[in-house]
């Protein structure tokens, strides 16, 4: 996770030492939430606290000392920050004190798809959710959309839809596009 602010810029990794991948280090619940704490421990001394004048790319953010990511009304210690414009920036749900509703990913379905001969298999991409979700495919962002064609290359695939609003978690699916015959 990368932050910065007029006075600092930061970066903080957590990993395993024989690059193997582990879900409790990812970036959102390691990295960012350490990155909030530092940031805020070294925005007390900021000799401005309203910051610079960025580019038109970034935005001024709040941000959740706990988690690194934008704050909501739940989050009781927050700083000042900046984030790319272009680039959704998800709300913290570390802090939240209700329960929330989840986007549900209609299409594609977790299962195994044939590639046509083509080479690239068209399949519809759609939520269901209460506002319109950010698409990431394998990490990838690739828009913001209820629905959508899209075309996907053999292999496997994670596909997750984020919502910006704090009252709505991520929806994920996984799948596969086989080249040949099952």
């Amino acid at each position: 996770c990368f932050a910065f602010s007029t006075d600092y810029t930061l970066g903080v990794w957590f990993g395993n030492k024989d690059g193997r991948g582990a879900a409790s280090l990812v970036g959102a619940t390691a990295a960012a939430p350490a990155a909030g704490s530092i940031m805020a421990g070294l925005n007390r001394f900021s000799r401005s606290p309203e910051g610079a004048d960025f580019p038109e790319t970034f935005r001024h953010d709040s941000l959740c000392s706990v988690s690194g990511l934008r704050a909501t009304p739940f989050c009781r210690n927050h700083f000042p920050g900046f984030s790319l414009r272009e680039v959704p920036l998800r709300p913290c749900r570390t802090c939240r004190g209700r329960e929330i509703s989840a986007i549900r990913i209609l299409n594609p379905v977790p299962e195994t798809y044939l590639l046509p001969a083509e080479g690239r298999l068209e399949l519809m991409v759609r939520a269901g959710s209460r506002t319109v979700p950010c698409w990431f495919l394998n990490g990838r962002y690739i828009g913001r959309f209820r629905e959508r064609k899209y075309k996907f290359s053999a292999g496997f695939h994670t596909l997750k839809a984020v919502s910006e609003n704090d009252d709505e978690s991520s929806g994920e699916v996984r799948f596969q596009v086989a080249a040949g015959e099952l």
